[in-house]
């Protein structure tokens, strides 16, 4: 271990048994590459970051949810309480309040992707001849000289593609094959 992550940790530890004696919450120390770092255990995990460069204390939530990436918290949720420069059990819950809510909103958000990529993923596995990727999370569909290509998203975002194939001659028999659709 360095010297700077010893310093840091020794600062983490400072933090930990600061909030320890501030808040009711569940406060537990966890280690993630050599360095501390605090959990507030409620029903998720919200960490706190000691004072960093703008001497703040930073809240965060830890996100396991499917279909929700890490900027659409900002994007949904309501204005995040003030910053935290002197710790107090009242902005200490005033952070937890915004994050729980954050979290209930999230969850929201989460289940409607999930309907929405089960929907489409429902539809696609009822035709034949899709070719799915290594993680069925995109594939492809090739008919008539036409292929549809689909992604999904980490974040739950379905990207459609239709392109038309451009391996054919340039001739009357091409001509005649794609205006009678029987072009493969």
């Amino acid at each position: 271990m360095t010297t700077w992550q010893e310093e840091k940790n020794a600062v983490t530890k400072a933090l930990f048994n600061e909030l320890k004696a501030l808040t009711k919450e569940k406060v537990t120390l966890e280690k993630k590459d050599e360095l501390l770092r605090v959990r507030l255990t409620t029903d998720y995990p919200i960490y706190v970051r000691p004072k960093g460069y703008d001497n703040r204390y930073s809240f965060t939530l830890s996100n396991q949810l499917p279909f929700i990436g890490s900027g659409d918290f900002g994007t949904k949720v309501e204005k995040a309480p003030n910053k935290v420069g002197v710790l107090s059990a009242k902005k200490i819950s005033d952070w937890v309040e915004y994050l729980s809510k954050g979290h209930d909103v999230l969850v929201k958000e989460s289940a409607i992707r999930g309907a929405k990529v089960d929907a489409f993923l429902v539809r696609i596995n009822k035709i034949k001849g899709v070719r799915f990727g290594d993680d069925s999370m995109s594939g492809e569909i090739i008919r008539n000289g036409l292929v549809f290509k689909f992604e999904i998203s980490n974040c739950g975002y379905i990207s459609q593609k239709i392109k038309v194939r451009y391996t054919i001659e340039n001739n009357l028999d091409s001509f005649l094959k794609l205006s009678k659709n029987k072009l493969t």
